[in-house]
């Protein structure tokens, strides 16, 4: 019996055919050369694939134009290189996620007419929007800075330690907003290994899904969009990619099918906007989605503090800002605070992310005037996102640790926290059921 060969393997004209699925009953071959005729080419397999299958793969939202612009350029590739050395400490070479201030504006003038195109891809023009631009675009302008998104980077280190690469990874990112999360999760299980990584995202508001798939589009992360949960089963399983699912989290899980079975549920800034009532309800309802050994993954900014950094002391690490994570990293050892609180909110923030920020910046500052700039009208942006959000949060991630030991049966030791630092603005707690 002749050996099917291995889809990865085949060429036509000399070319790798990216897909040998096609929509039954057609005969048309979805390859590069769509002219051409099955005859003419009997050598190659086809592996036939349902009609929804292939509409979801088919997808095709940005323009060749749109993905040169929200491409990293020269200027784009160097601020990566040094952000990865100074801000994250890390080999310039190694994949990791990186936003920078132009990409991120790109985003900001794409996303109007994006989100409109985003709307009639999924027949959701008369639908009420939930979010306006300008907040989930503050929430993006967190990914600039590592603080801000450091509880981002812990969720998807746990999630790649614990992961088996032997078995597909599907994971689920409720109130997925502006991408970050899926994105570091998605990046950080493909650079440790895993072959087969799908998350799928959901969300209510049409701003959110038109920003995170752009953002995915800079991180070369293959994307689709499906108007409902019930097209979830239609995504082929060996399919690498984030789904982002318009729908709403907080029935999501009592909706989908029961067969549906998630490594890990995550949900950074979501559903802790929900009430007690709704929250615990949508955790009842994921018990039975959650593979065995999966992972809840739950955080949520502190409501009870606010970030109200003081400028003049911001201004003087800035100019003096070389060798102030090495600083605050020996403040650190010695038990100094990591947050100065005054009346509720954080005047200060030495953490090793700050100082490394700090060293950024003055890094910034010295060589690229332009970006510095930038950067800093980007924090601005996310500044004023904490402020607005943190007054919305009705189950914060400190208040929900007995709820979720009951709901999942563990005890208190089961539950693991991030980062466990006095005045820490945010929360993240992980249990592995």
């Amino acid at each position: 019996m002749e050996k099917e060969p291995d889809k990865a393997s085949l060429e036509f004209n000399n070319r790798p055919i990216e897909y040998l699925y096609i929509s039954s009953p057609s005969e048309e071959l979805d390859i590069e050369n769509p002219t051409v005729n099955e005859e003419e080419i009997p050598q190659i397999h086809v592996r036939a694939m349902p009609a929804a299958q292939t509409k979801i793969l088919k997808q095709t939202l940005i323009t060749p134009e749109t993905s040169t612009l929200l491409g990293a350029n020269s200027r784009d590739k160097q601020y990566i290189e040094n952000y990865k050395k100074v801000q994250l400490g890390i080999n310039s070479e190694e994949d990791t996620f990186v936003l920078t201030p132009r990409i991120f504006f790109e985003i900001e003038r794409l996303l109007p007419e994006f989100t409109r195109q985003v709307a009639s891809t999924l027949d959701l023009e008369a639908k009420t929007r939930i979010w306006e631009a300008s907040p989930i675009l503050s929430i993006l302008a967190k990914s600039l800075m590592e603080e801000s998104i450091k509880y981002s980077t812990w969720i998807a280190k746990r999630i790649a330690l614990k992961g088996d690469k032997s078995k597909p990874h599907i994971a689920c990112d409720l109130c997925s907003g502006a991408g970050i999360t899926s994105s570091k999760v998605y990046k950080e299980l493909k650079k440790d290994g895993f072959k087969n990584i799908q998350i799928h995202g959901v969300d209510n508001s049409i701003e959110s899904l038109a920003v995170s798939y752009l953002v995915f589009k800079t991180q070369d992360i293959p994307c689709v969009l499906l108007n409902n949960y019930e097209k979830v089963k239609d995504i082929p399983a060996d399919w690498n990619g984030i789904a982002l699912i318009y729908g709403n989290a907080e029935t999501y899980m009592g909706s989908i099918d029961e067969s549906i079975k998630y490594s890990d549920i995550m949900s950074e800034n979501g559903i802790s906007y929900f009430s007690k009532e709704k929250h615990n309800k949508v955790l009842e309802d994921s018990k039975k989605h959650l593979a065995k050994g999966g992972g809840i993954y739950l955080s949520s900014l502190n409501p009870s503090l606010s970030v109200d950094l003081a400028k003049p002391f911001l201004i003087k690490e800035i100019l003096t800002g070389k060798e102030k994570y090495q600083r605050y990293l020996n403040n650190i050892k010695k038990g100094k605070p990591q947050y100065i609180i005054s009346e509720g909110k954080i005047k200060r923030a030495m953490t090793e992310q700050t100082g490394r920020q700090i060293e950024f910046m003055n890094y910034l500052l010295r060589t690229d005037m332009v970006d510095f700039l930038k950067y800093m009208k980007g924090l601005s942006k996310a500044t004023t996102a904490a402020k607005i959000l943190t007054k919305e949060i009705l189950s914060p991630v400190n208040t929900v640790e007995k709820d979720l030991q009951e709901i999942f049966n563990i005890k208190d030791t089961d539950i693991s926290k991030y980062p466990e630092i006095n005045g820490a603005p945010c929360d993240v707690i992980e249990i592995i059921v």
